[in-house]
């Protein structure tokens, strides 16, 4: 229900990207927050008959009120353990280098200090340690499961 498309195609899910926007629509700063990204996801899949939660780990600016990277680990081993991936909002990439700012991506695995992600159809590893321990803004985790 959440995609009658072929979501491995990318024509299919450049049509549910395109559905979704009509939810989740930036604004002048972009999808900047996980207050404008989970409810317009929460309402699109309603809307489609599915019941979900979000599961959310806020990343703040300020080092000293971040989460450990024990707690992000383990956030990140609990969602895939669900099979549910997480989607990932960086507001600044510190010292990654693959990384962009202002921006979300797909993660579907983390091991040690590495975590894979997939970005505009590339698989690229981060090093997501070393992102919690460098970046200037922060960001957040979000992961959507059935309720």
């Amino acid at each position: 229900a959440l995609c009658p498309y072929d979501g491995r195609s990318q024509g299919g899910f450049r049509r549910l990207m395109e559905e979704v926007w009509h939810y989740v629509t930036p604004g002048t700063r972009g999808v900047n927050s996980t207050k404008l990204f989970v409810p317009g996801a929460l309402r699109f899949a309603r809307e489609r008959g599915c019941a979900l939660v979000a599961k959310e780990l806020p990343v703040p600016p300020v080092l000293k009120d971040r989460p450990d990277y024990q707690s992000v680990l383990a956030f990140l081993r609990d969602m895939f353990s669900h099979d549910l991936p997480v989607a990932f909002l960086n507001l600044s990439n510190g010292a990654l280098t693959n990384l962009d700012n202002w921006h979300w991506v797909t993660l579907v695995s983390a091991s040690g200090s590495r975590a894979a992600m997939y970005d505009q159809e590339n698989r690229v590893v981060l090093d997501l340690r070393l992102w919690l321990e460098t970046t200037l803004l922060g960001g957040a985790f979000v992961a959507l499961s059935p309720a």
